[in-house]
C-alpha cells in the first residue's frame, strides 16, 4: 500500500508537518518526500532526527533524550539545531509547518494577532536570539519569555484554525430549492443571525477581524442572495 504522504504529495495536497509527526514515515518514504538538492540520494531530515524532535516537543530533556537514543547531550543539541534550520528554511514546499515555534519567521508576518509584549518577544525569538537573550533585551525573567512564547503560539494556532475555517465556509455549494423553501430559509437565517449577535462584545481579543462572528457574516450574505433570488416574483 502505498504511503498516504506520498499520495497527498502526488495529489499536490499541501501535508501538514503535525500529521506528519504523528506517524513519522520510514526514511525511504523521507527521501521522496523532501530530497536533499545539494546531496542527491539523500533526504534533508531522517526519521531518526523526526524521532528527536517529537521527543523534545514532548518536552523530554536533552538529558533524557540522549539516553533514549544513545546519544550525547551535545548531539542532541546539535541535531535539534539542524531540524529547526531545516524546517524555517529548506523544508519541502509540499510541506506546511504549521507549528508556531518551530517556523517561527514565517508567524513574524502575522504579528498583529498578539499583545504588544508577545509581538516584542516574538520578533526577538524569530531572529534567532536565545530565551535568555531576549530576556536580557527586555528586562523579563526567561520564565516570562517561555510564558509568553508559549501564550503566542497558542495565539497563532487559533488564528490559522480560524482562517482555515473562513477558507473552506467560502468555498461554493450549490443546493437546488424552491421559491417557497427559499422563503422559509430567509425566515430561519434571520433567527440564527439575532441569537449569533445576542451578546457578542466587539473584542480584538476574541475576534480576530474585530467584528461580528464570520457566521454572522455569512448568514448576512445568505439572506441578501435569498431575497435577491425571490425578488423578481415578490409577493
Amino acid at each position: 500500500m502505498k504511503n498516504k504522504f506520498l499520495e497527498q504529495k502526488e495529489r499536490g495536497e499541501t501535508i501538514l508537518f503535525t500529521e506528519l509527526l504523528k506517524e513519522i514515515p520510514d526514511d525511504d518514504i523521507l527521501l521522496e518526500l523532501f530530497p536533499d538538492q545539494t546531496q542527491p540520494g539523500r533526504q534533508m531530515v531522517t526519521r531518526r532526527e523526526l524521532q528527536i524532535l517529537n521527543l523534545h516537543l514532548d518536552t523530554v530533556s536533552y538529558r533524557d533524550i540522549a539516553e533514549k537514543m544513545s546519544l550525547t547531550i551535545g548531539q542532541v543539541a546539535k541535531i535539534l539545531q539542524k531540524v529547526k534550520r531545516i524546517l524555517e528554511n529548506d523544508m519541502s514546499p509540499c510541506v506546511s509547518v504549521n507549528m508556531p515555534l518551530l517556523n517561527p519567521r514565517h508567524y513574524a508576518e502575522k504579528l498583529d494577532v498578539l499583545s504588544e509584549r508577545q509581538q516584542d518577544v516574538w520578533v526577538l525569538y524569530a531572529q534567532g536570539e536565545s530565551r535568555q537573550r531576549i530576556a536580557e533585551k527586555l528586562s523579563i525573567s526567561p520564565s516570562a519569555v517561555t510564558a509568553h512564547l508559549r501564550h503566542a503560539d497558542r495565539r497563532f494556532r487559533e488564528h490559522d484554525r480560524y482562517c482555515a475555517a473562513l477558507e473552506r465556509n467560502q468555498e461554493a455549494a450549490f443546493l437546488p430549492v424552491t421559491r417557497g423553501e427559499v422563503k422559509i430559509i430567509i425566515k430561519a437565517l434571520k433567527l440564527y443571525e439575532q441569537e449569533l449577535e445576542r451578546g457578542h462584545s466587539f473584542n480584538i481579543r476574541t475576534d480576530f477581524t474585530g467584528k461580528l462572528p464570520w457566521e454572522t457574516q455569512i448568514v448576512a450574505n445568505l439572506c441578501e442572495k435569498a431575497q435577491a433570488a425571490i425578488r423578481p416574483s415578490a409577493e
